[in-house]
């Protein structure tokens, strides 16, 4: 199995070297963090708010609900591979099953089973069309869907 990281660095490429960081350090945690504090200072920055700055510049959503997004899409990706339930993927990671029910209802507006239903692939570019809409830009990724029997 592929690891997400790779995944998310092509996915979202305009990312300077601390944004690639950020990236690979809440990838390879599957979105768990202490504090925003304690990201902070493993990126070698000085404060929390250093980190908020450094996100806003690369585009990226503030680190909660960047830490939400890879969670819902470190979720999808085990899904996809295991086709394990929610439920015992929560378990296997130490989290509380109902909070990540509600993880992705609120992420991607969606129950667990529909966002199964659209795949890991569909959620990653709705990840990358609000990484755009945080930069501002108009261009988003479109979405094309091919469905096999």
């Amino acid at each position: 199995m592929e690891p997400l990281a790779p995944q998310l660095q092509a996915a979202v490429p305009r990312l300077s070297a601390t944004g690639r960081e950020i990236m690979a350090l809440l990838a390879d945690s599957g979105g768990r963090i202490e504090s925003a504090d304690s990201v902070a200072l493993r990126l070698s920055l000085r404060s929390r708010h250093q980190l908020a700055r450094a996100l806003r510049r690369e585009g990226l959503p503030q680190i909660e609900e960047l830490c939400a997004w890879i969670k819902a899409l470190h979720l999808l990706f085990e899904w996809e591979h295991t086709r394990r339930s929610l439920y015992t993927l929560a378990l296997d990671a130490e989290l509380y099953p109902p909070t990540c029910y509600r993880l992705i209802k609120r992420i991607t507006s969606k129950t667990w089973r529909q966002a199964c239903d659209d795949g890991f692939g569909i959620m990653l570019v709705r990840f990358v069309n609000r990484c755009l809409s945080l930069r501002g830009r108009d261009s988003r990724v479109s979405i094309e869907v091919t469905r096999i029997a």
